[in-house]
């Protein structure tokens, strides 16, 4: 009798799941909703120069429908 030798560089194959159960948990997703300072108490927006000049360049891109880099 004789055996195939074992291969290294192949990965193990995975166990077929059941028809009713996943192979693996579902992974969480990171929390991606924003995350703002803004809804802290007595936080503002200081309009400075450089946020006004980067709220028009965004409001044109999108008018423009086109794509920008900040």
């Amino acid at each position: 009798m004789t055996t195939a030798p074992k291969r290294k560089h192949m990965p193990k194959r995975r166990a077929v799941p059941d028809a009713g159960q996943p192979a693996t948990p579902p992974r969480r997703r990171p929390d991606l909703r924003p995350q703002f300072f803004l809804g802290l108490e007595d936080s503002t927006l200081v309009a400075t120069d450089t946020l006004l000049q980067i709220k028009d360049t965004v409001i044109d891109t999108v008018e423009s429908k086109a794509m920008s880099v900040i």
